[in-house]
């Protein structure tokens, strides 16, 4: 078994690899880089390789024991077969890799065995046989078995005769058979693996017949190739089609399948350690740690490898490759930038006065930072003061006649950047519609709110769409909850201290915090705030209550309490659950009050959620889900439902009533209760927030924090004050690992 061998540094980028105890040893990060060409080389360079057709036909062949070098296939006659002598039984191959009547590549052929029966009944049974059926497609199979596909391109006299069945149904086999016929082979063996109708059409759009070779060179390309198709399905089709899964391509295959999972669906992590990798994987594969361990560094090539936190980590080429283009693109912009003062300059010293706004010396800091550099970041909690600088910032770059474009990840925080009076005029949007319209990439400067919740993929497109020579200013909080999407730059530009930073503290006017402020910064430090149980003295309290009251506390503070005492209704306030379900989560909170809001008498519409259903009515708070700039509305957008109209429904959004047609309104959801990740970037009047033992595994110190700093006049939490104290602990909880900050302290 291979050694790992020693540690050594590369003198040329200082990463860290094992010489795998070999007189040479070439940096597998360096030789990476210097064969795979990044997103930024791909994207710039021009294609200038022949585009090959991807053809969908595939031909399949019975081998007999008599004569094990002949084949004798479906359409094309008797194959000459240029290698081994091939078992009993039947095969498929690409049409494309017959010469004439001579297939030479075993590498091109897979092994059936039998006969695809299962994906014949399955195909014959689709809409395009019309009449046909399971119960008869069946019986044809069953009775005629590997005969019914040679069958079925001839006549439909010979069909009727050969199959056994009725004159109709026969022509409609044969007509069926003859619409489709390039394809017919292929779709039988894709639904002999239990594809889906979606799925069969990306594997004819991207490599038609050709997924034979590709899977037999390595069953784990499916992952890549197929939508929705696991790690868990390699097995499957492996055994079916005959072919022997190496433990190195399975331990590969599972450490790149682990480390994408983690980075897209499960804690958004884009590396991990190394000795996490090896555990999970050997775990998934039933392989021993150490062998996991060797073929990884075997084949340490396959991925990219540095330290952080003092660990080894490790990631995919491609969350490499991402973090190195996010280094090319910042480097740009730093090379390109031009200062926007041009010959008129600006007093920093007169700014205060100047700008008609009041400014503490850290945010004249901040300001004057975010004017002498092409890359900032300025960063700062609740009651730190990030609004007014803001203001201050845009009037001193306007000042300087400077064009001016706002953004943000959502379009609750750009609405409530519309807010200002004075920022509104310069229309903020959300990131998402800025990089859809050609048109807004024009400008001097771009200043990003709410920049902790842009993930990695977001923050590579912001900035590849920067126009030359402009300047980029991200103000956000880090301490918030991390994006819902893999990474967070914003928190690693900044661990990196790599990029010029201003922090807000808003200590010089301390003595003026609310409750609320005060309550939040002692939450991220882990620290329990002051308790207060009596809403009418503070605008931070904390409600202890047993489990079984907890739901009827908190309706009552949203219907009565909060409503009287803010002077709002009770759709203006905001629950805010740790999670769904629960007895303080969000679905059974949503369903007791729209209970109490709606009389339920007419059902607008239903759309299915998890295992059951939601209904709609008039006068239900909905959330929009997606985007839908047709219809000037966006992911996180909440308003009021107001009636139905035919097949679609009038939602009211910022005092603008919008008809969603169709399939739209299955975009919208209940929102007297959301989660608390859905009210990132925005601010209520009120908030109500749940803290219970039974959603222990969702609370973090993060989480709450995130929470209390939503609400602008109030803040109740209710439940019990160990699971408060317990989430307190958890930081841990929300944190990632990310392979940006090294790239970034190397490279900037």
């Amino acid at each position: 078994m291979p050694t790992k061998g020693n540690k050594v540094k590369c003198s040329s980028c200082g990463n860290l690899y094992y010489d795998l105890g070999k007189p040479t040893h070439p940096c597998p990060k360096c030789a990476k880089r210097n064969n795979s060409p990044t997103k930024n080389s791909t994207k710039k360079a021009k294609d200038i390789s022949p585009k090959k057709t991807i053809s969908p036909e595939l031909e399949l062949f019975e081998v007999n024991a008599s004569a094990p070098k002949k084949g004798y296939s479906i359409s094309s006659g008797t194959l000459t077969l240029d290698f081994e002598e091939l078992a009993e039984g039947w095969y498929c191959t690409p049409k494309a890799s017959i010469d004439g009547s001579r297939l030479s590549n075993i590498k091109d052929v897979f092994f059936l065995e039998t006969p695809p029966l299962k994906g014949l009944v399955s195909h014959l049974s689709s809409p395009k046989f019309k009449g046909v059926g399971r119960v008869t497609a069946s019986d044809i199979a069953n009775k005629n078995g590997g005969r019914a596909i040679n069958s079925l391109g001839q006549s439909a006299k010979f069909i009727q005769t050969e199959c056994g069945v009725s004159k109709e149904i026969a022509l409609s086999l044969q007509a069926g058979w003859v619409d489709d016929q390039k394809s017919n082979l292929l779709k039988i063996i894709l639904l002999e693996i239990g594809l889906s109708g979606y799925q069969i059409r990306e594997v004819l759009a991207k490599v038609g017949s050709m997924i034979v070779p590709l899977t037999n060179e390595n069953p784990f390309k499916l992952i890549s190739i197929i939508p929705r198709f696991g790690f868990e399905d390699v097995d499957r089709v492996a055994a079916r089609f005959n072919i022997h899964i190496t433990n190195e391509q399975r331990v590969v295959a599972a450490s790149e399948h682990y480390l994408l999972e983690y980075a897209e669906k499960r804690l958004r992590h884009t590396c991990l350690p190394l000795n996490n990798l090896v555990q999970r994987v050997s775990e998934m594969t039933s392989i021993d740690g150490s062998e996991v361990e060797t073929i990884i560094q075997v084949n340490r090539a396959s991925f990219f490898f540095t330290d952080r936190k003092q660990k080894e980590v490790i990631s995919t080429i491609a969350s490499a490759n991402r973090d190195a283009d996010i280094l090319s693109e910042l480097k740009d912009i730093i090379k390109k930038h031009k200062p926007k003062a041009g010959s008129k300059k600006f007093n920093i010293d007169a700014l205060d006065s100047g700008l008609k706004i009041d400014l503490s010396d850290e945010q004249l800091a901040a300001v004057e930072l975010g004017l002498s550099n092409s890359v900032a970041l300025i960063t700062g909690g609740p009651g730190s003061g990030k609004t007014t600088m803001l203001e201050g910032l845009v009037r001193a770059f306007e000042s300087l006649e400077a064009s001016i474009r706002i953004c943000a990840p959502t379009g609750k925080a750009a609405n409530r950047i519309s807010e200002n009076r004075y920022l509104s005029k310069f229309k903020p949007s959300t990131i998402h519609r800025y990089l859809a319209n050609p048109n807004l990439h024009e400008f001097d400067v771009m200043i990003v709110d709410e920049a902790s919740m842009i993930d990695v993929n977001l923050m590579l497109e912001l900035l590849g769409s920067l126009p030359s020579g402009s300047s980029l200013i991200f103000v956000g909080d880090a301490d918030q909850l991390p994006p819902v999407g893999p990474g967070q730059p914003f928190k690693d530009f900044l661990n990196s201290e790599s990029i010029p930073t201003a922090r807000l503290t808003g200590n010089f006017r301390q003595d003026s915090f609310s409750d609320t402020v005060k309550a939040a910064r002692n939450i991220i430090r882990g620290e329990l705030p002051e308790i207060n149980e009596d809403l009418s003295g503070t605008d931070f309290t904390f409600f202890e209550c047993p489990k079984d009251q907890q739901a009827d506390l908190v309706l009552q503070l949203y219907f009565d309490l909060l409503p009287r005492k803010l002077g709002v209704r009770p759709i203006d306030l905001q629950i805010l659950s740790p999670q769904r379900p629960g007895h303080v989560g969000m679905l059974l909170l949503n369903d007791m009050i729209q209970a109490r809001v709606t009389d339920r008498s007419k059902i607008l519409f239903s759309k299915k959620s998890g295992s059951g259903q939601v209904q709609f009515f008039a006068g239900d708070k909905v959330i929009q889900r997606k985007n839908n700039y047709d219809k000037r509305i966006v992911n996180g957008d909440q308003g009021t439902l107001i009636k139905g109209d035919g097949p679609d429904v009038v939602v009211e959004f910022n005092g603008r009533n919008v008809t969603l047609n169709g399939d739209e309104k299955f975009d919208i959801d209940l929102a007297y209760a959301t989660t608390v990740h859905s009210s990132q970037g925005s601010e209520y009047p009120g908030v109500i927030i749940p803290i219970t033992s039974s959603h222990s595994h969702m609370l973090s110190r993060q989480l709450i924090y995130t929470a209390v700093t939503r609400g602008k006049k109030q803040v109740c939490l209710v439940g019990e004050a160990a699971a408060f104290e317990k989430a307190l602990a958890q930081y841990q909880k929300d944190f990632r690992w990310t392979s940006l900050v090294p790239s970034l302290n190397d490279g900037l």
